[in-house]
């Protein structure tokens, strides 16, 4: 089977037509305009899913697979969608899901790939990742949503499907909770 998503680069090509523009009008047509309209979608909406599903999974391999799963499942599942509008938190719930259904619950990440010669990116990154094996579930998916991603605590809310006050006292007990952990392993500021 191919992949529909190949691995994002940094600088990946998008479409100048919005996204809500795009979903609406995949939720009516069909073939050769389907076809293109989907490709759109998935240009406009690769990065971000890889980019979840990475943060919650930690190999290449396993966040294709999720993003590769979560993409079938969309184009399955798109008439459901009632608001075009809310398309993006509904797309991040179902890589989630994803992630979730598919694979293990603890991440095991990719080691750095030249420990001898780290970079402050490389040493960032890695120690990102350490860290968010040590979280919980919860603790990990809002600090990756909100910390990592840059969505909005709505956004969250949405995609967690848990209220704004739930999704800000979380992301405060991961804080902490993730703070207390790296002193706790001997990293400091």
């Amino acid at each position: 089977m191919n992949k529909i998503v190949e691995p994002v680069k940094e600088k990946e090509e998008s479409s100048t037509l919005p996204l809500e523009f795009i979903v609406g009008e995949l939720k009516r047509v069909e073939g050769e305009e389907f076809a293109y309209l989907s490709d759109l979608l998935v240009k406009q909406t690769a990065g971000l899913a890889y980019k979840l599903a990475y943060g919650k999974l930690g190999k290449r391999e396993l966040a294709e697979d999720a993003v590769q799963d979560a993409y079938e499942l969309v184009f399955l599942k798109l008439h459901q969608l009632r608001d075009p509008s809310a398309f993006k938190s509904w797309f991040c719930r179902i890589v989630v899901h994803c992630c979730h259904k598919h694979f293990c619950t603890k991440p095991d990440f990719e080691e750095p790939a030249d420990p001898e010669r780290p970079h402050e990116k490389t040493v960032m990154r890695a120690t990102l990742a350490q860290l968010l094996r040590w979280l919980p579930a919860n603790d990990r998916n809002v600090l990756l949503l909100r910390e990592v991603m840059s969505f909005s605590y709505q956004e969250v809310s949405e995609i967690l499907r848990v209220p704004v006050g739930t999704v800000r006292s979380r992301l405060a007990n991961a804080r902490k909770r993730a703070l207390e952990l790296l002193k706790e392993h001997g990293y400091e500021h």
